[in-house]
């Protein structure tokens, strides 16, 4: 498990209450506690500092705006976390992936030529990569989501399990599964992501 800064101070649960009560402060307290656990947390998943603190500071909004849907049995931290995952998520969808890792056994990861040296093969690649994001796309999102965490930012099985907040062998499942459909969906596109060079 990652660590969370948590200085020492009032209660996640008084803050809370004071935020609740109408204190700008109190919620603020919350911000400085767990801001750089957040955003470590969004680092790693996005790849990139300025859409991690974007997605940091749309994670918090969310969670003053949901503030009295909090429950108190559970951590704050393991709350907003679960928040900022489905914004980060949710980012990476949005973005027009740009294929660097591909799952074995799917896809091929390494290209057959960089794609300047030639424009047929420019092209093939281009193909390719436009079939990967439609299948991807395609996928449910549970699905996708674990592709994406794993091979597009280099999670490991056991910090995929953290942000998507499932056992280890529910992540292992998932992605498994996760890979059979993208296979399928790829072999239905009727499309050679990996062409052989002529």
């Amino acid at each position: 498990m990652r660590a969370v800064d948590r200085p020492a101070g009032p209660s996640d649960a008084s803050l809370i209450s004071a935020a609740l009560a109408g204190s700008q402060s109190a919620y603020e307290g919350l911000v400085e506690r767990y801001k750089n656990s957040l955003y470590r947390l969004a680092i790693s998943i996005l790849g990139r500092p300025q859409d991690a603190e974007d997605a940091v500071q749309e994670a918090f909004i969310k969670a003053y705006l949901n503030l009295g849907s909090f429950r108190p049995e559970y951590a704050f931290y393991t709350w907003i976390s679960t928040i900022l995952s489905n914004v980060c998520y949710s980012a990476l969808r949005a973005r027009d992936w740009q294929v660097s890792r591909l799952p074995d056994g799917v896809l091929h990861p390494q290209r057959l030529s960089e794609p300047n040296d030639d424009p047929a093969i420019a092209a093939l690649v281009r193909s390719r990569d436009e079939t990967l994001r439609a299948a991807m796309h395609s996928l449910p999102r549970k699905y996708a989501r674990v592709l994406v965490l794993r091979y597009w930012r280099d999670l490991s099985y056991q910090e995929v399990a953290e942000v998507t907040g499932q056992s280890m062998a529910a992540v292992k499942t998932q992605i498994h599964r996760a890979h059979l459909l993208l296979g399928q969906r790829i072999v239905a596109q009727r499309m050679d992501l990996a062409p052989e060079a002529g």
